[in-house]
């Protein structure tokens, strides 16, 4: 079974970093808020100082905690002492999938550039989604394309991440079963090549942005705000699509 044979439907909607217009990203009630308001959940994971995963986008705390330093300098029982505002603290891979198994969601785990250990970074993943049995129900995604390999090997879903142009000889090299790219890069032209592969394009929050990309032959969408995006009147200021 594929990631992609959860969605009958002929678009989907993940809620980017849990719902994260409305909740602090990447924490556990980011993606409790996403149930129901999306179809599946993507957030990032790395690796601390102790070898252990954790969900967080930077490389370093200094943006979404009170404290500073970089991740891997940290151990996990380090990590835990600090916190998200108001009142949240960095959760584990463990701890996440365990929610979304709960809540039957779908996620999509982007692996982040890990600079020591990638074999285990690799193999704990993949230990994580064994031990919650979301094989099926689960998407890796990376801009280290190197990682993907490693997967797939492992009959897990795949999606290569793209925010910068590329070249459709390099796609052709890669076994993937999407292609998740910058909505900077999307023209209707460069969508035209892509119309063998299934895209879905970060990050959206804007209604009509996103209508047009469906028009225009896009599977997905990445929103911070999930299916809201849809109905919601809050429209964040984004950058125009180009023609």
């Amino acid at each position: 079974m594929n990631f992609f044979d959860n969605f009958n439907k002929p678009h989907i909607i993940g809620a980017h970093r849990g719902l994260s217009a409305l909740y602090p990203e990447n924490t556990l009630n980011a993606f409790k808020a996403a149930k129901n308001n999306a179809d599946f959940i993507e957030f990032d994971v790395t690796f601390t100082k102790d070898n252990q995963i954790v969900v967080i986008h930077d490389d370093t705390i200094d943006r979404t905690t009170n404290g500073k330093g970089e991740v891997c300098k940290f151990t996990l029982k380090e990590l835990k002492n600090f916190t998200i505002y108001p009142d949240e603290k960095i959760p584990t891979l463990k701890e996440t999938l365990e929610l979304c198994k709960e809540m039957n969601m779908p996620v999509n785990i982007e692996l982040k550039k890990v600079f020591k250990n990638e074999p285990v970074f690799l193999e704990k993943v993949l230990k994580s989604i064994k031990k919650f049995e979301f094989e099926n129900k689960v998407l890796i995604s990376s801009f280290e394309h190197k990682y993907l390999r490693f997967f797939k090997q492992n009959n897990i879903s795949t999606a290569a991440l793209f925010e910068k142009p590329f070249s459709m000889e390099y796609l052709k090299t890669l076994n993937i079963d999407s292609i998740h790219i910058s909505k900077k890069l999307v023209t209707k032209k460069f969508l035209e090549k892509l119309k063998k592969y299934r895209v879905l394009v970060y990050t959206m929050n804007s209604k009509n942005e996103a209508n047009k990309l469906f028009s225009m032959g896009v599977y997905g969408i990445f929103s911070d705000y999930g299916y809201l995006v849809e109905t919601t009147g809050l429209e964040p200021v984004t950058p125009t699509l180009p023609a």
